[in-house]
């Protein structure tokens, strides 16, 4: 038997062949984590790049002017590689470590219609060639700023955004500017009333914008007052107080509370579902007499005790009641303010604030009637929180302008509010009349006491909130002679921004008749129902929400004189010409023969009798053959209140004529542009023995 014995250890081949295993597996897996890394810078790379695109992007968008302003990122200076605040160019990466690259910003600028089309290209090279990122986006013509400026106070002091402004005051807008000293301006825009569609409520909104001489807008209130329908709710509740004044760079501004009040209040809340939306707001919060009778902060601490009324002015503690609220737009939304305050109201024809001067009259007249307010409030007898409502708190030592104006013109002025009108002169004598309020908010006294108003080039107007609002179309109005002259004061609607802000519903426009002289009046309620009164008799009138605002209301008047007679309107009066002929038709025979007699039009195509009409001023049109009978057509002009006599002639032998000849019609006074005077009807007399042929008053052919 043969044995063999078995090898031990590793052969050299064997070695060999797992050497060359291991050898390429090492240089596999570090040519793979190369090129790992190297797909992870680039990566990293492309991401820095599309970072730099987006930031680009974003500078351009926050652009804090629509024009070139000094200092201030502009729109209009957007184009290829210019605006915003990062440059075009070579830029580092923030950590050279981890990302050696320069990248290279530029962009590009397609102007289109409010926008522009932007691509922004980030490009470099990463040592295997060049690589970019293009990011493509528009940039809308609107200012904006970024977020971090609006929750970093830091940045936002390297710009702030500029909105430019175009005042509306000008001789035709119905709204006057007023400086408060400094560089600033303030101007109210005209009411715009919503009336809602059911119930007595309305809502009037407008706004009161301050600006700076360079037109850029300071602040911009944005007001809304709402009439209501409202119903007490059972209990107490914690509601809203009334925002309060701060000043911020001088500028008044209000500030909504932040803590709800301590002491619960009565409350309310709307009724029916008619109601406008913001009067939610106004029935809950708006109350005064907080449980215990103490009055923390008010809405209106001279009308005490701010009791609730219904739509019959009779006191209410439960059940429905009206109410008026003022809401102004704070952070976003409609928070209550205190009452509006109405000092002076200001009637004048519209023209009058077109001459410049008398515009420098009225804009001085605002400023000492605010004055004048401001003062009796820093006065030691004006009213707390209890008010007795002595006589200066109520205004009446401030002259009103007629009588302010008289000695206060402004040089090329008038001195006189009066208007006088000559008829006979006047080819449209009609003139629009128009009213102004003017506003002083009550300020807690603590306020009031920092208020400097004797010392020259004083700027204390730019911490009073008051306004000067154009009230013609929120007010009432009256004339003491009618016959002399009318003045509109129609219901009040909802005015449509497509038509003239005096189209839709007029008020004050005033039409003088005859020679005299009338007094024209016009009041507006105290308190939020100057601005939106109560509606009541479907919608034909209106009422205050509570006894102060009617007991406090505040007139002005103005005189009007008028020479002359006012010229009759021209008055077109039409009418019609009939002839009627007797004709007759024959039926049967013998014993069974009967004949008809009728009439039958004589002005036919082939038989036409020529009438004339002796009256100058009437014209005959074309035979209407159409018609049965066929008539002429004529008319007359005329004017209102004249008596017209229309003749016929060339009647012949055999004929008759209704009415009488001359036809004889006194047109009414108050007859429009045209009035129908009826017929004339002439006619074979012997028509007279039908018993069939009836005329009516207007000489017209009843039946035949």
């Amino acid at each position: 038997m043969m044995y063999f014995k078995k090898q031990q250890g590793v052969a050299l081949l064997e070695v060999l062949i797992a050497f060359v295993i291991v050898t390429v597996s090492v240089v596999a897996l570090y040519q793979l984590q190369n090129k790992y890394i190297r797909n992870e810078i680039a990566s990293s790379a492309r991401l820095t790049a599309l970072q730099i695109a987006e930031s680009k992007l974003d500078d351009l968008r926050t652009f804090g002017s629509l024009t070139v302003s000094s200092g201030v990122p502009s729109y209009d200076i957007i184009g290829n590689n210019t605006g915003g605040t990062i440059a075009s160019g070579a830029i580092s990466s923030s950590n050279a470590n981890v990302d050696p690259f320069v990248y290279n910003l530029s962009w590009s600028v397609t102007p289109r219609a409010g926008s522009n089309d932007v691509t922004v290209t980030v490009s470099w090279n990463d040592g295997n060639g060049p690589n970019n990122v293009k990011l493509t986006g528009s940039v809308v013509q609107t200012t904006r700023i970024s977020a971090d400026r609006l929750t970093n106070s830091s940045k936002a002091g390297n710009y702030k955004p500029v909105v430019k402004y175009t005042p509306v005051s000008n001789s035709d807008s119905g709204v006057v500017a007023v400086s408060l000293g400094g560089a600033y301006m303030q101007e109210t825009t005209k009411p715009l009333p919503d009336v809602s569609s059911n119930g007595g409520g309305v809502e009037v909104k407008f706004s009161t914008v301050t600006y700076n001489t360079n037109l850029n807008t300071q602040n911009l209130s944005d007001y809304s007052t709402v009439a209501c329908d409202c119903t007490f709710e059972s209990g107490y509740k914690s509601t809203a107080l009334p925002a309060t004044l701060i000043t911020i760079n001088g500028l008044l501004y209000w500030s909504a509370p932040t803590t709800p009040d301590l002491k619960s209040k009565s409350w309310g809340s709307p009724s029916g579902n008619k109601n406008a939306t913001l009067c939610s707001v106004c029935c809950e919060n708006h109350f005064d007499n907080v449980l215990g009778g103490e009055f923390k902060d008010y809405y209106n601490r001279l009308n005490y005790p701010s009791s609730k009324y219904d739509s019959s002015l009779s006191m209410v503690t439960n059940g429905s009641y009206i109410d008026s609220c003022r809401l102004l737009r704070i952070d976003g939304m409609y928070k209550p303010m205190p009452d509006w305050n109405l000092v002076k109201l200001v009637v004048m024809d519209a023209d009058f604030l077109k001459k410049p001067a008398n515009l420098t009259s009225y804009q001085n007249y605002i400023k000492y009637v605010v004055k004048s307010y401001v003062e009796l409030q820093k006065k030691d007898s004006w009213p707390e929180h209890n008010p007795s409502l002595i006589s200066d708190s109520t205004a009446t030592s401030i002259q009103s302008f007629s009588q302010w104006l008289t000695t206060n013109y402004s040089i090329g002025g008038d001195t006189s509010t009066s208007i006088n009108f000559d008829l006979t002169a006047a080819t449209n004598p009609d003139r629009q009349i128009i009213a102004r309020g003017i506003f002083v908010d009550i300020m807690p006294d603590d306020w009031v006491d920092l208020l400097d108003t004797d010392t020259a080039g004083s700027t204390y107007l730019q911490k009073v909130p008051f306004f000067d609002i154009n009230m013609t179309l929120i007010s009432q109005w009256s004339s003491s002679n009618t016959a002399v002259a009318t003045v509109a004061s129609e219901p009040i609607q909802t005015l449509d921004l497509n038509k003239s802000y005096y189209g839709v519903y007029s008020r004050g426009y005033t039409a003088p008749i005859s020679s005299g002289a009338t007094v024209i009046k016009v009041t507006a309620f105290q308190g939020n129902s100057s601005v939106a009164a109560y509606q009541i008799n479907n919608k034909s009138a209106e009422m205050p929400v509570s006894a102060y605002d009617n007991s406090k209301a505040v007139t002005d008047t103005l005189t009007l004189s008028v020479d002359g007679t006012l010229a009759p309107e021209t008055v077109i009066a039409s009418g019609r010409l009939y002839c009627l002929d007797q004709t007759s038709i024959t039926t049967g025979t013998g014993k069974d023969k009967v004949t008809n007699y009728s009439a039958t039009a004589c002005l036919t195509n082939g038989n036409n009798k020529t009438f004339d009409l002796l009256n100058l001023s009437c014209t005959k049109s074309d035979i209407n053959i159409n018609a049965s009978p066929a008539y002429i057509p004529f008319t007359c002009t005329t004017t209102q209140g004249a008596t017209l006599d229309i003749s016929v002639t060339g009647i012949a032998d055999g004929y008759s004529i209704n009415p009488s000849n001359p036809k004889t019609v006194v047109i009414p006074e108050n007859a429009g542009s045209a009035v129908d005077v009826g017929c004339i009807t002439v006619y074979q007399t012997i028509l007279n023995s039908l018993p069939g042929i009836q005329f009516d008053s207007q000489g017209c052919v009843s039946s035949n």
